[in-house]
């Protein structure tokens, strides 16, 4: 049985790239919200220039599986921004361990 997923995808961005990149993160987050299973995305940029990770989205889905119909048919469309940018992305899904 699915249940509430949490993507985490973190970001190296090559300097100087910063505001494109972040014009293409709001131009897919727009796509992507519209899809079945989504819940919502934010996006955090590091207070340190210098940080490895300058960038990271944080996305719930409703499941796995809605997570990743939603994925796969904006990769088959090419809508994705991680394929029109050179930078690196290490999106993966994670359901919660514990909280307080």
């Amino acid at each position: 049985m699915d249940s509430t997923v949490v993507l985490i995808n973190v970001f190296c961005i090559p300097q100087g790239m910063e505001d494109e990149f972040v014009a293409k993160w709001h131009q897919t987050a727009e796509l992507m919200k519209n899809e079945p299973g989504f819940i919502e995305t934010k996006l955090h940029r590091s207070l340190l220039p210098t940080a490895r990770f300058q960038f990271i989205n944080i996305a719930k889905w409703s499941s796995e599986s809605t997570w990743q119909a939603a994925f796969s048919k904006r990769i088959s469309q090419h809508e994705i921004f991680e394929q029109q940018l050179p930078i690196e992305a290490n999106p993966a899904l994670y359901q919660i361990e514990a909280e307080y």
